[in-house]
Parts: C-alpha cells; sequence; structure tokens
C-alpha cells in the first residue's frame, strides 16, 4: 500500500492515511447517528426506526427496502440552517435520493433543491418545491434542460462549460423570469477520495479552472453575454451619423472591431459559443448579423454596378467579417483585431466601388472609433 497521495487525491484503496487502521468502536452494537437516522433504536435485537419494527416494515412492503425517518431528516435539515445562519443557503442535492416526499420535506425545512437532470427537475417541480429554490446543476446540460429551467423559473442556473453560458444567454433573452447564472468553478483542492470521483482538481473536465484564467473568463462572459445585439445597433446609429458611405462603413466597423477588442468575453460568447449551443442561439446570432445589413445595402446606391450586384451580397461581405472575427478570437487575438480595419473596410467597399476607390476610403481615419 502507498501511502504517497495521487494529484487527484489519495485513493482510499491503495493510498492510506497515515492514522490507518481507525480504532474500532467501543460497542459494535452501537447505532451510531451519525450514520443511522437519530430515531433508530435496537431492543432485544430488534430494530426499531421512528418507533416502527422493521420486521413490519419488510412484512409490508418487501425486501429489499429503503426506509428514511422524516423526522429525522427534518431536524438535520433545520440543523443545517442553523450552522450556516440567517446569510447562508444550503441546498439537498437531489441525486443523493430523489423522491418526492424527500424533496417536500427538505422544501418545508427551508432548504433549496440542486437537480442535475431535466428528470429530477420535474420531480422537483411536481413535489410542490417553489422553482425559485431550485438550482440546476450538472454537466453537459441539454438545450431542452436549460430551456425547460428557464421557462420553470428556477432560482439559480450552475453554468458548466462556455457553449452553456452562451444558450443561456439566447434562451433567456425574452424569458419572464430571468435565473441567476452561477459558474462553476475548479478550485484546485485536493480532496481525499478515489481519483475517479474528486473533482475539485485543475485537470478534470467539470467546470472552469481558477488557475488558468476560465473562471474569470467564464464570469465575464456571463456579464456580458446580453450585450451583442444592442452593441451593434450602437455601432449602427454611429456609422449613420456620418455623411458619406464609405465613411459610415469605415466608421461602423472601427466601433464593431473596438468593441470586440474591448470585450473579448463578450465576443467569445456572442460570435464563437453561440455557433455551438444551439438553434436558438444560431437564430440571434444571425440576427446580430442582420443588424449590419443596411450599412451595407446602401452602397448599391452609390456603386456604378448597383443593379448588377448579387442579391447576397451584403450577406457574404458580413459573414466573410464574422469568420474573420470568429479566427481571431478563437486564436486569442480578439485585442489585437482593431488593426485589421484598414483590410476589412477595403474588402467590403471594394465590390461597390471597386479596388482603387475601396483602397482610398480605407486608407481615411474614421471618424468614430468607439461607437
Amino acid at each position: 500500500m502507498s501511502r504517497v497521495a495521487h494529484p487527484a487525491g489519495p485513493r482510499h484503496g491503495d493510498v492510506l492515511p497515515a492514522d490507518h487502521p481507525p480504532a474500532a468502536p467501543e460497542d459494535l452494537n452501537e447505532l451510531h447517528e451519525e450514520i443511522w437516522p437519530r430515531g433508530a433504536r435496537r431492543s432485544g435485537g430488534v430494530l426499531t426506526l421512528g418507533g416502527v419494527d422493521v420486521r413490519d416494515l419488510a412484512a409490508e412492503f418487501g425486501t429489499p427496502l429503503y426506509v428514511c425517518d422524516e423526522q429525522d431528516v427534518r431536524s438535520r435539515c433545520r440543523e443545517y440552517l442553523e450552522a450556516f445562519g440567517p446569510d447562508g443557503r444550503v441546498f439537498y442535492a437531489a441525486k443523493a435520493f430523489c423522491s418526492r416526499a424527500v424533496l417536500r420535506w427538505v422544501s418545508e425545512e427551508g432548504l433549496g433543491v440542486d437537480v442535475c437532470t431535466g428528470g429530477e427537475l420535474e420531480v422537483a417541480l411536481s413535489a410542490g418545491v417553489p422553482p425559485e429554490q431550485i438550482t440546476m446543476h450538472g454537466n453537459n446540460k441539454t438545450q431542452d434542460e436549460l430551456a425547460r429551467a428557464v421557462a420553470a423559473g428556477v432560482g439559480h442556473i450552475v453554468a458548466d462549460s462556455f457553449e452553456e453560458i452562451a444558450r443561456l444567454a439566447y434562451l433567456t433573452e425574452d424569458a419572464p423570469v430571468r435565473p441567476k447564472i452561477l459558474v462553476r468553478v475548479t478550485t484546485g483542492v485536493e480532496a481525499h477520495t478515489h481519483e475517479f470521483m474528486a473533482t475539485a482538481h485543475d485537470d478534470q473536465k467539470f467546470g472552469f479552472s481558477l488557475a488558468s484564467g476560465a473562471a474569470d473568463e467564464a464570469v465575464g462572459e456571463v456579464l456580458a453575454a446580453d450585450d451583442l445585439l444592442d452593441a451593434l445597433r450602437r455601432v449602427v446609429d454611429a456609422a449613420s451619423k456620418v455623411d458619406s458611405w464609405p465613411g459610415r462603413v469605415n466608421s461602423g466597423l472601427a466601433a464593431f472591431l473596438h468593441y470586440v477588442a474591448s470585450e473579448p468575453a463578450l465576443a467569445r460568447t456572442c460570435i464563437v459559443e453561440a455557433l455551438s449551443a444551439g438553434p436558438a442561439a444560431v437564430e440571434r446570432y444571425e440576427r446580430s448579423i442582420q443588424a449590419f445589413v443596411p450599412l451595407f445595402r446602401m452602397g448599391r446606391k452609390v456603386s456604378p454596378h448597383g443593379e448588377e450586384l448579387p442579391g447576397t451580397l451584403e450577406e457574404t461581405i458580413i459573414g466573410g467579417i464574422f469568420w474573420i472575427i470568429y479566427q481571431r478570437i478563437i486564436m486569442g487575438q480578439a485585442e489585437q483585431i482593431e488593426e485589421l480595419l484598414p483590410e476589412l473596410v477595403e474588402f467590403s467597399l471594394t465590390p461597390y466601388l471597386g479596388a482603387e476607390a475601396a483602397k482610398r476610403a480605407a486608407s481615411e481615419q474614421p471618424s468614430a472609433a468607439s461607437g
């Protein structure tokens, strides 16, 4: 047996603590309350739970049988609340035992309920747990599970990935009640358990690492996730104040690139993660792109070839710009993206004005760089 800790925590099967083995209890027949319900008693070789003979329970319900003592559960709930005080929140993990009766007991005693699947959410709701007392946890939550949680009005949703943050940004856009978003953080703390059960260390699949900076980035995305459409509207509004159409394109792109560079978390959520966040997210992403279409379509009025230009030209130009921005973001170059302004302006104007006129317009300073 080794006494050297595994990076994920000592494995209880082959890594032993310094005080192993623990001393045997003084009374091997003792029903210790840390293990047994407080109402458990043994008398004359007969076990009773809450005053009920387990033989009677077996006779009535058969075996194997899982028995809970309601008063024991309720008393422990009250003790947890008392221990954490009036400013603390205590949640029961439904995965421990997802029974409507148990969820109703803990809810009535003032605990919240932590669910990690759509099925657990439905059990909690059917048990009468107030939605605002429910936290939707778990990794790899489906689009339908997140949509149901938002529609039900749960109090908190714990984001476990950047994709979930993007999904939630779109799902909550028109929600009458918006849940509070928490971020699952891996703290790098060594947990003394089996390596396959440990979930606090950095090298694992759940949550966002503090050490790598992913947790900070995730929080930034949550805080910024609502803002892309408003940002685009501000960009278009700013561009519309410039007299010439080439100047409007130059100023509009300058304002948009400035926003992406100054809000990299927003850009990642709304431009990168949105594409893998489900139909609702993609639909909103496409609406974001459409916000630029009127700005570019004005070029048909000043172009000598306006009537001959393809009908999908504007969508093609905007899609190309977004794709270039997408590539820079995933390469970690969002903060330098403003350097691309002259090339993107020239690229955008060339189909309308021709190469030489587009190059000249691209070389001019934009009238507004911040939107």
